[in-house]
């Protein structure tokens, strides 16, 4: 049995990393952190006695609070730099996992998972436009590859670790975990991104200077929708999953491992969907191909909650998201002035926040009248009538 190679960019000269590998790091750790409590919080807001409407409630105040402020912190990112803002927002993201331990009821929930809102408004518009910065021209489908890889390793080890850690030790000892990871974070982003001031020479010095801030604004409007209609179909799917096979009488470890496996099988096709993207110049095939998987996917989900059939559907899932986000990013970043990168991305972040949280939000009193497959076949034909939109504005793109 062979190991599967996982393509990483590459150090400079005398050990020091570059800002490309620094910010895949750091984002591998954020995402880590962050996926510790995916399977988690769910089941503990049911333990404390949350409904699942209420439980829907929690994302939806989550992804809410990203959406509002996204945007300015994007504009903040591209006039002081990349790394102080991602250091800020783990910091915060720290905050929320000690919150979570000290929360009994909804209110107390809310509270932390809006600080977490605010927190990942910080820290994806900045790490995605060190990204941006950090990419070799004919090579960002590679840049994102390794960027979404590092995501999804995240991804697959956080949940995993969670369920496992919440199993034996309970559910403060992941929250815990996750603030400890948080941190160790924001030292990197101080070290590898701050005091270097990544981000800083594609600064706007005034807004005079540049009034047209997207080259092409269909790429963009087609990068922002995929990412919303991903984030909307498959969050309608992942918020309720946790409680979907705890109903089916899986346990909180195996259902851990169920994102693992989603976010493993993400991990080894993210990359290599980069190096087909660099192939062709048109990026929308591939975003719109991913879209059509992932709302297929989540379909298939409803109909059963067998533990292989789950996996199955995980599986799936991961090739859609891997065909359709790195492209969204790709159509943001290509249809955005260089100066403007962070203002875009800091949309981009608003829009993916806006699909977490009306997906939860949409699906979830769906499946407290008529439960779990209705609420994500809801979900599902959001997701398609998101094609057709795309279909309309950004086909040649």
């Amino acid at each position: 049995m062979t190991t599967p190679t996982v393509h990483v960019p590459s150090a400079r000269k005398g050990g020091r990393l570059s800002p490309l590998a620094a910010t895949v790091a750091i984002t591998f750790l954020g995402f880590t952190g962050f996926n510790l409590l995916r399977p988690v919080v769910p089941l503990y807001a049911r333990q404390v006695g949350l409904s699942v409407v209420e439980i829907g409630l929690l994302t939806l105040a989550m992804g809410f609070s990203t959406m509002f402020v996204a945007i300015p912190l994007g504009m903040f990112t591209d006039r002081f730099g990349r790394g102080k803002l991602a250091a800020s927002g783990l910091g915060l993201s720290t905050l929320s996992s000690l919150m979570l331990i000290v929360s009994r009821d909804l209110g107390s929930l809310l509270l932390a998972h809006i600080v977490t809102g605010v927190g990942w408004a910080m820290f994806e518009p900045a790490v995605s436009a060190a990204v941006a910065d950090a990419s070799k021209p004919g090579r960002i489908g590679r840049a994102w590859g390794y960027y979404s890889s590092a995501i999804q390793t995240g991804t697959a080890l956080g949940p995993a670790a969670g369920g496992a850690i919440a199993a034996v030790m309970g559910f403060s000892s992941s929250f815990l975990a996750s603030a400890i990871i948080y941190v160790i974070a924001v030292l990197a982003s101080l070290v590898f991104l701050g005091l270097r001031g990544s981000g800083k020479s594609r600064t706007v010095a005034a807004d005079s200077e540049s009034s047209k801030r997207f080259t092409s604004k269909g790429k963009v409007v087609s990068g922002w929708s995929g990412i919303f209609f991903s984030f909307f179909t498959t969050y309608a799917f992942f918020t309720y999953l946790p409680l979907y096979a705890q109903d089916a009488g899986i346990d909180v470890a195996t259902i851990g491992l169920l994102f693992s496996i989603y976010a493993g099988a993400s991990l080894l096709t993210r990359y290599p969907l980069g190096v087909v993207s660099d192939r062709f110049s048109k990026k929308a095939p591939l975003l719109l191909a991913g879209l059509v998987v992932i709302s297929i996917s989540v379909i298939i989900g409803g109909l059963s909650a067998n533990l292989l059939a789950l996996a199955g559907v995980m599986i799936l899932l991961s090739v859609g998201r891997s065909a359709c986000n790195p492209q969204s990013n790709i159509l943001v970043v290509s249809g955005a002035d260089k100066r403007s990168i962070g203002l875009a991305m800091g949309v981009q972040s608003a829009f993916r926040q806006a699909g977490l949280a009306l997906g939860p939000g949409v699906a979830g009193p769906v499946i407290a009248v008529m439960g779990y497959s209705a609420g994500f076949f809801t979900g599902s034909i959001v997701g398609l009538a998101g094609i057709v939109l795309i279909l309309l504005i950004g086909r040649k793109y």
